[in-house]
């Protein structure tokens, strides 16, 4: 479902990085295979990721204006939140677009342009 809806709004991204752990990975690979992107494992997403994680994350795939991160809650929940400055919780099975804005990742220095929980998406 996250993946046609991506491809249905021609958001085609240009890296999925993804948490090595099983669910993670199966995700991005269904989610990949809709946009026609392979998705790369990279462990820092296998446990808490903070900001300075994104950072570096980012920094490794310098050439990528859309990224999408595949991985685990409470952590994405947490780091979305500390990017808009607001509550976000980030569901299992839910997608949100964070735009940031000059200057990369930091607090605050995030626009939040949508969320789409669990459960919203048909079959």
């Amino acid at each position: 479902r996250l993946g046609s809806l991506l491809a249905g709004m021609k958001l085609r991204p240009d890296v999925i990085l993804t948490s090595p752990k099983l669910r993670a990975a199966d995700t991005a690979k269904i989610v990949g295979k809709a946009v026609s992107v392979k998705p790369k494992k990279d462990d820092r997403l296998a446990v808490a990721v903070e900001l300075g994680d994104l950072v570096s994350l980012l920094a490794g795939n310098q050439e990528a204006r859309r990224v999408v991160l595949v991985g685990h809650d409470p952590d994405f929940s947490t780091l979305a939140s500390s990017l808009t400055g607001a509550a976000i919780e980030l569901k299992k099975g839910a997608i949100a677009r964070i735009d940031l804005r000059d200057g990369g990742p930091r607090p605050g220095g995030g626009a939040l342009r949508w969320l789409v929980p669990p459960g919203v998406l048909a079959d």
